[in-house]
């Protein structure tokens, strides 16, 4: 999922939809936007990557919802991940990405985040969600994408969606957690992918965070940044 301001596609996004189809996953950018020229992207990538576009409504899981909804056959995936473009891809350390996407596929959980918080309520951060060995088709995830609506503000959708969906999952016994779970950083702000971002570097992340990190910002609603 990502936002995009302007028809150039980033390095950063295109690096890492790259690593995305390095790994053998069948991907699919969402992308939001206010404008209409068409997208400029490598012409190695573009005849490896479906494009949806749409309005810059509804944050990230307004734009899995659409895709879900466009692309019936991820519902029968054993492997699933749902990314956004909130972090700055590391080419340098672009071996990192294979060795997450393993740590994920070796975790303990139906469902796994590269972090998690207590901010609020406990809940996987989205930026990174895993699904494997079928979750994703599992009737109550379904339902609950089925059902995601825009929301008014950033805050909405994280108390429906991002604190929703683990408690969603925890309810149904859906396993969830993170590979750097949050006690795993000095810091206790509740969100490691902003204020821990060095640390979660050097743990193997790839991709760069920013303590002073701006949310970027339209007419319609704001694209989400890692919550």
């Amino acid at each position: 999922a990502s936002y995009l301001v302007s028809p150039q596609i980033s390095e950063s996004l295109q690096s890492t939809i790259k690593s995305l189809v390095d790994q053998g996953f069948t991907t699919v950018l969402i992308a939001a936007s206010d404008f209409h020229e068409p997208l400029r992207i490598s012409n190695e990538l573009e005849k490896s990557v479906s494009v949806i576009r749409k309005p810059n409504l509804g944050y990230d899981f307004g734009s899995w919802a659409i895709a879900n909804a466009l692309v019936p056959n991820a519902r029968h995936a054993s492997e699933v991940l749902l990314m956004n473009d909130s972090l700055y891809f590391n080419n340098k350390k672009s071996y990192q990405f294979a060795e997450t996407v393993r740590k994920a596929n070796d975790s303990s959980f139906d469902v796994t985040s590269v972090t998690d918080s207590f901010l609020h309520s406990y809940h996987l951060q989205s930026y990174f969600l895993h699904f494997k060995n079928g979750a994703f088709g599992l009737k109550e995830i379904q339902r609950f994408m089925n059902r995601v609506r825009p929301q008014q503000d950033r805050d909405a959708v994280i108390f429906a969606y991002e604190i929703g969906f683990s408690l969603m999952a925890r309810k149904y016994g859906i396993t969830i957690g993170a590979i750097y779970p949050w006690n795993s950083f000095k810091s206790d702000k509740g969100n490691a992918s902003i204020h821990s971002w060095r640390e979660l570097m050097n743990l193997g992340w790839p991709f760069r965070g920013n303590g002073d990190f701006q949310f970027r910002r339209s007419s319609g609603n704001p694209h989400t940044a890692p919550v």
